[in-house]
């Protein structure tokens, strides 16, 4: 298997399981448990998203693959919690609306280093995350907006946490100057 199927396949299941995990966390702890979700969990599936962006095709395959990824972890997590229902649409709904939103950022961001590409997009993916969970998953009930506006720091914070050690481990900007490469010498050789 090669080195970067490897990391796609770590990847993937890391992001399926830390959207399941904390789907099943709120569902079980409530809405109080999303801070903490948050850093450690929602942090590092946006930058695996970016990790994952740099490893996977073109823009279709790319949402395509994210899509089901999203899905998978809201049908995980209703099979593993019955009472997640409204946890796994929230996260479901949140979670496609952000991530496209942070895909358009991240592609605004190309050509800069990838710490700066992922933290800039995830500003505003986790902007939209952390307002859209909430509100579909407990309403406007007491505490909503003190949720959120923790949720918020805890994602950006964890997120550049995550970002680090993903681009120390992965080094993606390496990997595209090596794919540019290859492919360069690819058209030349047509």
């Amino acid at each position: 298997m090669k080195k970067a199927n490897k990391w796609v396949i770590i990847l993937v299941t890391a992001y399926i399981a830390a959207l399941t995990l904390a789907n099943i966390s709120v569902a079980h702890f409530g809405m109080w448990s999303t801070p903490i979700n948050a850093f450690l969990l929602i942090g590092f599936s946006f930058v695996a998203r970016d990790a994952l962006h740099e490893m996977w095709g073109g823009r279709l395959e790319r949402a395509v693959k994210m899509l089901l990824l999203i899905v998978t972890a809201g049908l995980l997590s209703l099979v593993i919690h019955a009472d997640a229902g409204r946890i796994a649409l929230a996260s479901t709904v949140a979670f496609v609306v952000s991530e496209t939103i942070d895909w358009f950022a991240y592609s605004l961001l190309y050509k800069r280093h990838f710490l700066v590409r992922s933290n800039g997009s995830n500003i505003f993916g986790n902007i939209s995350d952390s307002i859209l969970f909430p509100i579909i998953a407990f309403g406007t009930v007491p505490g909503v907006a003190a949720v959120m506006g923790v949720q918020l720091f805890a994602k950006l914070f964890g997120g550049f946490l995550w970002s680090l050690l993903i681009n120390r481990t992965l080094k993606p900007d390496e990997r595209r100057a090596a794919r540019q490469q290859q492919m360069a010498v690819t058209a030349v050789e047509d």
